[in-house]
């Protein structure tokens, strides 16, 4: 049997409730937020990487596990979104739980969270290194036998040559292979889905002529305060001042927030403006949508409204 290559980091059967018809293959805008480039393609088509989610295992038919179980998931999930959107009504605790497992794992999967998981990895190991480069001889011995107690002298002399090399190579990183970051960024849809469960959610619908967009990263914050959010505003699933927002479809976005919040509620023309822009500057590569053209703000901190895509949003 032939085993997918095709990768959906945000699902086909998701991005096709933006798409016309709302199929996998139906007709899907594109903008690029880093070329500006604008053009057309399908949900197929998209938001993918090759073999993404296949793992190192010991028995290579378990090496599509991962990839296995988001697709049984995403089956659960696109029957249930779907009629959420056409109904305009939240879905129930029942089906809304199911929902959020996807939102939280589609808060890890994508590839510009696994390259952030990447970095972070790879900082907090160079730190190390180069404590243990500067450390005086019998430090750096000790440190060494603690890993291998069996190497000589001129084993840690030559291991910490090649460190003081590796070191003063210029801009010196560290390399994980794909499986410990999926396995890292998998831990962390855990904690995710538990802050989600205990926000109250409301599904927010966009008035006709106004349509929402989505992204190749598409779980965003919102400030849950007055104005615009201080300076330094560091959003987090857990944090009482953020609002988690996902849109489901051009018309419907869910609204997840500390306390109680309506099942439903209508959005402005402005507050879709201001939630498009959000998603847009949140993007690590592309911007979906299913209209000729959406709006947002420009610049993105004002209260002017434009037609766009424009390049307020092109990622400078």
């Amino acid at each position: 049997m032939t085993q997918p290559e095709r990768h959906h980091y945000v699902p086909a059967f998701y991005l096709a409730e933006f798409a016309d018809p709302r199929d996998r293959y139906g007709r899907l805008r594109v903008f690029e937020v880093r070329s500006g480039r604008k053009y057309g393609g399908t949900p197929d088509s998209q938001a993918f990487e090759r073999d993404l989610y296949r793992v190192d295992t010991e028995d290579p038919k378990d090496a599509l596990v991962l990839e296995t179980q988001f697709a049984d998931l995403e089956g659960k999930c696109a029957p249930l979104i779907r009629a959420m959107n056409d109904r305009g009504t939240l879905a129930n605790d029942d089906e809304l739980s199911i929902i959020l497992a996807l939102v939280a794992f589609q808060a890890v999967r994508v590839p510009a969270v696994l390259d952030k998981i990447e970095r972070f990895q790879s900082d907090l190991m160079m730190k190390i290194l180069k404590t243990s480069a500067a450390a005086d001889p019998e430090n750096f011995r000790a440190q060494a036998l603690k890993i291998n107690p069996e190497w000589t002298a001129e084993d840690i002399a030559q291991i910490k040559e090649e460190l003081d090399e590796f070191l003063g190579a210029k801009n010196p990183s560290i390399k994980f292979d794909q499986t410990s970051l999926l396995r890292v960024a998998i831990q962390g849809a855990g904690p995710i889905a538990d802050e989600l469960i205990k926000r109250g959610w409301s599904l927010g619908t966009a008035p006709q002529g106004c349509s929402l967009i989505t992204s190749d990263n598409p779980i965003v914050f919102q400030y849950a305060g007055r104005g615009g959010p201080p300076l330094g505003w560091t959003p987090g699933f857990g944090r009482g001042d953020t609002i988690v927002v996902w849109p489901t479809g051009p018309r419907h976005a869910l609204f997840g927030a500390h306390g109680a919040v309506p099942r439903e509620h209508n959005l402005s023309a402005k507050s879709v403006a201001q939630i498009n822009t959000i998603i847009a500057l949140h993007a690590d590569e592309r911007v979906y949508f299913g209209e000729p053209g959406f709006r947002h703000l420009a610049p993105p901190d004002s209260e002017i409204i434009v037609d766009g895509p424009t390049d307020a949003l092109r990622r400078k």
